[in-house]
């Protein structure tokens, strides 16, 4: 096979794989249509139907006996027993910024992408505290607990994200997984995404690079034997 076809064909499979990655990265952001309906700005809607996202769990606490699991891509939270039993999901309003979690004075408080506040207490919705101004958004914050002390349980049990799956770590060392999902899923954490969408870039530039020289060397190669011909005895 010649390298010019060889070329072409690399470039065919590596624009391919770039297309598919636009479409994943596209699928994680987007928040299912039929939640998009029942949403409107600082309120949330409630939900029992357990899901899987196409997302990264971007944030997650243990307060009392109840886990909660941010997605914040999708702008859903789930509510999951201790052990890892799923209870309800909580949709909110889908728009730019972050969304996290905090737990201060035994309530949680997921925020959301417009600054508004939502108090939960043994994984139910409690109240909506709507978003004011700056100040008021930083004394909400204030005295919060770090992420260290609201992803350990009471009895000293640590909850932690190993590649798409949470699992508890008890005091005693052992290790039990909570909620599971699919490996795959990992690709969706942090800058993996874009990392991959810069080397499939680079891959396709590269082969472009490279198809262009093939091309411009068959083309001298083409020339100098046209010159050699013209001057055979």
């Amino acid at each position: 096979m010649k390298r010019k076809d060889s070329s072409r064909i690399a470039y065919v499979i590596v624009f391919f794989l770039l297309q598919c990655h636009f479409g994943l990265i596209l699928l994680s952001f987007r928040q299912p249509a039929w939640l998009s309906r029942h949403l409107s700005q600082g309120e949330l809607f409630a939900f029992t139907e357990d899901r899987e996202y196409w997302a990264d769990v971007t944030d997650f606490c243990v307060e009392n006996d109840t886990l909660y699991v941010l997605f914040d891509d999708k702008s859903i939270l789930k509510v999951y027993d201790a052990a890892g039993y799923y209870l309800r999901s909580y949709a909110f309003y889908f728009t730019n910024g972050e969304s996290a979690l905090y737990i201060k004075d035994q309530t949680v408080y997921l925020q959301d992408k417009n600054g508004n506040f939502f108090a939960f207490a043994d994984g139910e919705f409690r109240e909506a505290i709507p978003y004011t101004d700056y100040k008021s958004f930083l004394m909400m914050k204030e005295g919060a607990l770090s992420d260290e002390e609201k992803r350990t349980d009471r009895d000293g049990g640590v909850y932690t994200l190993d590649g798409a799956s949470l699992y508890r770590t008890e005091a005693d060392g052992s290790r039990t997984l909570i909620v599971a999902r699919p490996f795959p899923l990992v690709y969706f954490r942090g800058a993996t995404p874009w990392i991959g969408q810069m080397i499939l870039l680079m891959a396709l530039c590269l082969i472009a690079i490279i198809a262009q020289r093939s091309k411009t060397t068959e083309h001298s190669s083409l020339e100098g034997e046209l010159l050699y011909g013209k001057h055979q005895p």
